[in-house]
């Protein structure tokens, strides 16, 4: 008798649980993935920054240096 294989497949989105309401991605990710990696699991999948309505948005803390006049 084989044992049956499962997973879990997240569909949703990390908010906090106070009102700054900023969950930057990439630090995020690191945190999320060390503490996967510490109860011997793996991620993979796709993840995007997004507003409070769910809609993709640059990673905040990017910032675009000014356009130079020619």
């Amino acid at each position: 008798m084989s044992k049956k294989e499962y997973i879990v497949n997240l569909d949703g989105y990390i908010w906090t649980r106070d009102d700054s309401n900023q969950v930057p991605l990439e630090p995020f990710l690191d945190d999320f993935i060390d503490w996967l990696h510490s109860k011997g699991l793996a991620y993979t999948g796709f993840s995007v920054q997004t507003d409070m309505d769910g809609k993709p948005i640059k990673e905040v803390t990017e910032i675009k240096p000014p356009k130079r006049s020619e």
